[in-house]
């Protein structure tokens, strides 16, 4: 008998703590505040359920610290309270309300379409908007913006989710505030671009960026007659990056025109310091850049033997009209000494006009013809082509991205005045 009342007390005590436990680790998941469910209960969650499996918005109120300068913490508590209950009034059984933080709350939709997730959202920035708070004092209108990441599939981690979810938030405050944004692509381009403008402007403050020399060969007897001087980063970790990965997203802000004068620094002080000839990539767009071509004048008309041993090497990236601008620029450049190239020619935008109306000294033939030129024989002929017009008015060639024995081979024999490549030499921080 006292044996099965011990066992009785003892299951009931066992329940008991379990009670206790149980309502204790509730109460661990709950925002004291608004009530609803916190970070710790979402990450327990996280734990049972993949990420795909929820649409993930994100909501901020709007102007939300100035409710906390002007009336006081009481009344911007008082607002989170009446905001949660409005946003919860709206959703799902389905659908879980976490409070992310200050006044920040993500909404995990179990939903797959995205026009009810968006639906669901414009639900709630209406019913959020659509009755003053009151206060204590006065009676305060609140709005929200909010950003949805309708395919979290993916994402690997939710923190990456949330990430998405939160570059449509930014943009629904850049438009405005008081609006929901969806993720789209264009959101993480700019993010992207964004993201390497500051790390080429760190490696810029921090010294991280260097230059590496490839040689430029003599096509026929194989003697270096200059280098082209290749502007490399390296990231916080050590790791180089090369310019294609960071150039496009810079090309059209303050921190690429820094970027080109310091390159012409390099060029300057490699130039005075070694008895070698060297090649630069100037972008034209570059010419109408009046700091930096003003920098280049500046770096460069103290001494006109430095600025006869410097090729600049133009290229174009999107069509120019403006040809008499350039042409008068040009005109400068080749007074001060330069030697003038046209880079990537035959191909893009590369202008027969520079050609005809210019004292150009080179042209670099685009390396998409040369690569496997000794198999492909329209490639030969149209550099073929290229290089007796070249040659008929004087006009030096260069071939680039020679990369086997039989396309040096093949540009021998067309006679090709200059190659480069790595078959021959790749890019190196010494001069050989």
């Amino acid at each position: 008998f006292y044996s099965a009342i011990f066992i009785i007390v003892m299951l009931v005590s066992a329940f008991i703590q379990l009670v206790i436990y149980y309502t204790h680790r509730k109460k661990s998941f709950i925002d004291p505040l608004t009530g609803m469910f916190n970070r710790q209960y979402m990450n327990e969650l996280l734990k049972k359920y993949a990420v795909h499996e929820f649409q993930v918005l994100i909501m901020d109120l709007d102007h939300f610290k100035q409710v906390n300068d002007i009336y006081g913490h009481d009344a911007g508590d008082e607002v989170l309270r009446s905001i949660a209950a409005r946003i919860q009034s709206v959703i799902r059984k389905k659908d879980i309300l976490i409070r992310y933080g200050g006044e920040e709350f993500i909404l995990l939709i179990a939903e797959k379409d995205k026009s009810i997730s968006l639906g669901l959202a414009e639900r709630i920035r209406n019913k959020v908007k659509a009755d003053p708070v009151a206060l204590e004092d006065c009676q305060l209108n609140v709005t929200i913006s909010m950003g949805l990441n309708p395919r979290p599939e993916e994402s690997k981690t939710f923190e990456h989710a949330v990430k998405i979810a939160d570059l449509g938030l930014y943009k629904a405050k850049q438009l405005g505030r008081d609006r929901v944004e969806i993720y789209d692509d264009t959101l993480i381009a700019e993010e992207n671009s964004q993201q390497k403008m500051c790390d080429v402007k760190e490696a810029l403050d921090v010294e991280r960026i260097f230059c590496v020399y490839q040689p430029i060969y003599d096509a026929q007897t194989l003697q270096i007659s200059r280098y082209e001087l290749l502007i490399r980063m390296r990231d916080a970790q050590g790791d180089i990056i090369e310019p294609a990965q960071f150039l496009p997203s810079i090309r059209y802000t303050q921190v690429y025109v820094h970027l080109t004068k310091r390159v012409l620094s390099f060029a300057f002080e490699a130039l005075k310091n070694n008895d070698v000839k060297l090649s630069i990539n100037f972008d034209l767009q570059d010419l109408f850049n009046d700091e930096i071509f003003e920098t280049l004048e500046e770096t460069f008309s103290s001494d006109y033997n430095i600025a006869k041993r410097l090729s600049i090497e133009i290229l174009e990236h999107e069509e120019i009209t403006e040809f008499e601008y350039i042409e008068k620029r040009l005109v400068t450049l080749k007074s001060m000494g330069f030697n003038i190239a046209i880079d990537d020619f035959g191909s893009g935008y590369a202008n027969y006009r520079y050609i005809l109306n210019m004292n150009i000294d080179a042209l670099k033939i685009d390396g998409s013809l040369i690569k496997g030129i000794h198999k492909y024989e329209n490639a030969k002929k149209i550099v073929q082509s290229i290089h007796q017009l070249a040659q008929s008015l004087g006009v030096k060639t260069v071939a680039e991205h020679v990369e086997t024995q039989q396309d040096l081979e093949a540009l021998q024999s067309i006679g090709i005045d200059y190659i480069q490549g790595f078959y021959l030499a790749k890019p190196d921080i010494n001069f050989k």
